[in-house]
């Protein structure tokens, strides 16, 4: 995401100097804190992408669920780790670093799981709304959402990657910072939140709104649980501090303070728990044949899950 931070160019190392100053110190622990989320993010969704390739029957769920768990493999291995490692554990950024993670992964990476749960959502949607028609989609349908999630990811990035910036004049007191040199922050800012929260919260509440009304209306006795919904629960919770927080502080309402940094650590949690929610919810996937038997028959909601 845009980094709010305004340089000086006529006296850089002064105004470098004075940003630092101004943004207290973090906690040792939260450096430890995020080291851990970037794992832990790494560590599960390449599990959970080698048991859905390992599957014998693939199902629509498990395609769809396999590309956001690419993309939020991505946002470990691109976004969280190296923030963690380059401002967390070595307090500076090294310049193709900047250019490369901060400048452009970062936001591609956190767009594109942002879309995908979109996609998830929608297709969900389809699958009520027109069960019939959706059981004959091929493939293309398939990599039409997917692709589309991915390339409206990779053009709303592009605006970054041209306004990325790197300073190391101040080399000789320690200090190398990277940012995002945008003339209107503000606009930027607010363009964010609409992008990544505002939008597709929108989305998801109507998807989802329409499918309960749609299984009321077929005297269905409630909505089932599913891993789809639990995706929207914990992405909209975990972005939505960071989103309000931002754009609080790009106005000056709040200070860049511990709070928001905290805010920052926690915000891509739901990239850790999209995995771990899926694995819980689906454990009838990845048993055997005879074992998944007897879990849907003694199972009351199992066949949202297992027909699509």
């Amino acid at each position: 995401m845009a980094k709010n931070v305004t340089v000086n160019k006529t006296n850089e190392c002064v105004d470098i100097k004075r940003i630092l100053l101004e943004t207290p110190p973090e906690s040792p622990l939260l450096k430890w804190i995020a080291l851990t989320e970037a794992v832990g993010i790494i560590i599960l969704n390449t599990v959970l992408i080698l048991m859905l390739m390992r599957l014998k029957k693939k199902s629509r769920m498990a395609y769809f669920v396999k590309h956001l768990s690419i993309a939020d493999l991505f946002v470990g291995l691109l976004y969280v780790l190296p923030n963690c490692i380059f401002e967390r554990f070595l307090d500076k950024w090294e310049k193709y670093s900047c250019f490369i993670f901060f400048g452009y992964c970062t936001n591609v990476t956190i767009f594109a799981s942002t879309f995908l749960i979109v996609v998830l959502t929608i297709d969900r949607l389809f699958v009520i709304v027109r069960p019939l028609s959706a059981s004959t989609k091929g493939n293309r349908y398939r990599y039409g959402l997917v692709s589309g999630a991915w390339m409206l990811a990779l053009i709303l990035t592009l605006p970054y990657a041209l306004h990325i910036r790197f300073s190391d004049t101040c080399t000789e007191h320690g200090i190398n910072i990277c940012w995002h040199d945008f003339k209107h922050m503000e606009a930027i800012v607010l363009a964010e939140l609409f992008i990544n929260w505002i939008i597709p919260v929108c989305i998801i509440i109507s998807c989802y709104t329409w499918i309960i009304r749609v299984i009321i209306r077929r005297e269905k006795f409630g909505l089932p649980g599913s891993p789809n919904t639990m995706f929207s629960h914990v992405y909209i919770s975990s972005w939505t501090p960071i989103n309000l927080a931002q754009v609080l502080n790009v106005f000056g309402i709040i200070p860049a303070g511990d709070l928001f940094t905290v805010l920052h650590v926690l915000a891509p949690i739901n990239n850790l728990m999209n995995p771990l929610v899926f694995l819980v919810f689906n454990r009838q996937l990845f048993v055997n044949e005879k074992q998944r038997i007897s879990y849907i028959n003694h199972s009351p909601c199992n066949t949202m899950l297992t027909n699509h």
